[in-house]
């Protein structure tokens, strides 16, 4: 494990639900296929909810093989992979027959949480941080403190990746907190705070030369129309706070003489839009969205220089 201050490429990877998974997956594939013909390899990745579910797998083997795998295992998922036979049998016909607003005081969570949390470690490698090949950084919030925070390879080296993961995408209500009782912490999704966490990487590592920001949003402004039912809320919201964090980086002093090179690939651009739900049926096209944004940047790369922490 290379020490923080080795670290000089990274990627920083952003929040989304299931498809900015699918989205970073499909970029992802090609940035390292990019990386090998530029003899450059990975040092560190750094993500929050989807940017730390899609790190798992890349952190653990960050190579083309490695990247396409864990992008087939994510085209074979169906709902009822990860959220069991409750989800199916009961949110999905309702959200989709009612399109209503779901009673969340009735339940602790609008998902099957044990249910995430075993297809997590189905899905996802079952090691703890120190046994990745490369280090990873997974945002949390810890509302319990009220303090954000992060599991990592330096800090946390015996926590388990998937619990890491999915504290990472515990978003109330849709997923219930993972509580930490020894170390008296209730972490949920460190997207509540930084959902594109790049001043944390920056703050991390004081080396880096090159950072890959994957932001999994569409990149518009909004379509300007009234937003409804909790599923296609919960997605517009996450996209404004994405799309809000691209404006703040790009916003960054610049420093061309002593920066840090920052490629910004906005991965879901063109992407299906699909409710908060459904990212199981597009599946195919959320990957193959990610993976035309990387191309279509890869071809003429535009890079800004941002000044250091």
């Amino acid at each position: 494990m290379k020490p923080k201050e080795e670290i000089k490429r990274i990627i920083v990877a952003s929040g989304g639900n299931g498809d900015g998974i699918g989205l970073h997956l499909g970029a992802i594939v090609e940035l390292l296929r990019y990386f090998v013909k530029q003899n450059k390899g990975l040092d560190a990745w750094v993500g929050t909810s989807a940017g730390a579910v899609v790190g798992s797998w890349i952190a653990n083997e960050p190579t083309v093989p490695g990247a396409v795998e864990a992008r087939e295992i994510y085209l074979g998922l169906t709902a009822g992979d990860i959220f069991g036979n409750w989800w199916n049998r009961n949110v999905i016909p309702f959200w989709r027959v009612t399109k209503t607003r779901l009673d969340i005081n009735a339940v602790d969570s609008i998902g099957h949480s044990q249910s995430v949390k075993d297809a997590f470690r189905r899905i996802l490698p079952s090691v703890f941080f120190d046994m990745l090949t490369i280090p990873l950084v997974a945002t949390v919030d810890d509302i319990a403190n009220f303090r954000f925070g992060y599991l990592d390879s330096w800090n946390t080296p015996d926590f388990p990746v998937p619990e890491a993961a999915y504290a990472s995408s515990a978003q109330p209500p849709f997923l219930e907190p993972l509580y930490l009782d020894i170390e008296k912490m209730t972490l949920i999704d460190g997207g509540n705070a930084e959902v594109i966490p790049f001043k944390l990487a920056l703050k991390l590592f004081t080396n880096l030369e090159e950072v890959w920001i994957l932001a999994a949003s569409d990149g518009s402004n909004g379509s300007g129309k009234s937003v409804h039912g909790i599923g296609n809320i919960a997605q517009a919201a996450l996209s404004s706070r994405i799309n809000q964090e691209i404006k703040k980086t790009l916003e960054l002093a610049r420093d061309p003489s002593d920066g840090i090179e920052t490629h910004i690939i906005i991965d879901g651009k063109g992407a299906p839009s699909t409710p908060f739900f459904d990212w199981f049926d597009k599946s195919q096209e959320i990957v193959d969205a990610g993976r035309d944004n990387m191309l279509e940047y890869l071809k003429s790369p535009k890079p800004v220089m941002i000044k250091r922490i």
